[in-house]
């Protein structure tokens, strides 16, 4: 992993700007620009206060055989220990930002639970049925939707696939509400730690 990329990614990790990492090193955004794109490298005199600020070695950021992978990750609180792996990979990756595209994971969930419950709610509106024994009977159009629903749970009838209708939108409300919050907890206590890591 070239030493461009190891700052990008680490800056990320940390929830620090271009121009926070410049602030610290007393260099300007533009210089902090050129190093993340491999344009320039860092100042000799630069590089123990960028490791440092970074939470890495010397070593370690000159190294191109090392990735973030092989990095030691005692620097993140304890907390991430508890959250599976994937996650703790995606974190240690993309820092904070990794719960903003979890965040975003979930609002796709929701999406799609809108638009299917849209979509059901239409079908089932349009299509009325009346329990005759096995079998059922398609009522006019112009019978209230109460009405069918008070004949159908007398009769002990349910629309065909109405059950499978129902569900899927729903559940995916549910899981995308879940998944969202989930996201934005943690891209929250990410950030949270990142700054209180700056100002140490």
């Amino acid at each position: 992993m070239k030493l461009g990329e190891k700052i990008y990614a680490l800056r990320k990790r940390l929830g620090m700007s271009q121009e926070d990492l410049a602030s610290t090193l007393n260099v300007s955004r533009q210089s902090i620009s050129n190093w993340e794109t491999g344009a320039a490298n860092p100042e000799i005199g630069k590089l123990s206060l960028l490791a440092e600020t970074l939470g890495v070695s010397v070593d370690f950021l000159l190294d191109e055989d090392t990735s973030l992978d092989e990095l030691d990750m005692s620097i993140y609180p304890d907390w991430l220990d508890g959250l599976p792996k994937f996650l703790q990979t995606g974190i240690y990756r993309y820092g904070w930002l990794y719960g903003v595209r979890i965040s975003l994971s979930g609002l796709v969930f929701i999406v799609f639970g809108i638009i299917a419950k849209a979509v059901t709610g239409g079908f089932m509106r349009d299509t009325a049925f009346i329990g005759i024994g096995d079998s059922a009977v398609i009522t006019p159009d112009d019978l209230p939707p109460e009405v069918i629903r008070q004949i159908n749970g007398q009769m002990g009838y349910k629309p065909p696939g109405s059950s499978f209708m129902y569900i899927i939108p729903n559940a995916a409300l549910i899981i995308g509400l879940v998944v969202m919050i989930i996201g934005i907890v943690l891209a929250i206590a990410l950030k949270q730690w990142g700054d209180k890591q700056q100002h140490k």
